[in-house]
């Protein structure tokens, strides 16, 4: 038998409890939105050769020495990132459409909603990055080639 008053203490624990909570979601998705933001090839390497230049105390000629080889790797850095993140996303494709044949119909149509805001999203993500690194061609254009086909028996 629970004595008089000890609802309130439980009410209470489990609103601080749910508080707490939210405030770890909230804080932990805006800590791992600004911490997650990707740097450009161009700045990866940049970034990379000052930390060298700091931990290394590299002087003038060594960076003059090193840069230039950490610049002609540059290149194989940003095709690697972009083939593994175009592997990812066939991933999510083919996950995605084993997904839609486990929902029912008003789900699946709110599922294409969610899909295709966020479709939206990435393609501005990929405008603004694109921009930034002075690519002319985004990476969506690349991976809409190797897109997998949508199984017909799916609807």
């Amino acid at each position: 038998m629970m004595r008089p008053g000890s609802g309130k203490a439980v009410f209470a624990m489990t609103g601080i409890f749910l508080a707490g909570a939210v405030t770890g979601a909230v804080g932990g998705a805006a800590w791992s939105k600004h911490h997650a933001a990707r740097l450009s090839a161009q700045e990866f390497v940049d970034r990379q050769l000052k930390r060298r230049v700091d931990q290394l105390e590299l002087s003038p000629d060594q960076v003059a020495r090193i840069k230039p080889i950490m610049k002609e790797h540059e290149e194989t850095i940003r095709l690697t990132r972009r083939k593994c993140f175009n592997e990812i996303g066939h991933v999510f494709r083919n996950m995605n459409l084993e997904i839609e044949g486990a929902l029912d119909d008003a789900q699946r149509e709110k599922f294409r909603m969610i899909q295709a805001e966020e479709r939206e999203r990435y393609e501005r993500h990929i405008q603004s990055r694109s921009r930034r690194e002075g690519d002319d061609k985004p990476e969506k254009d690349k991976a809409e080639k190797d897109k997998p086909e949508k199984d017909p028996a799916k609807p």
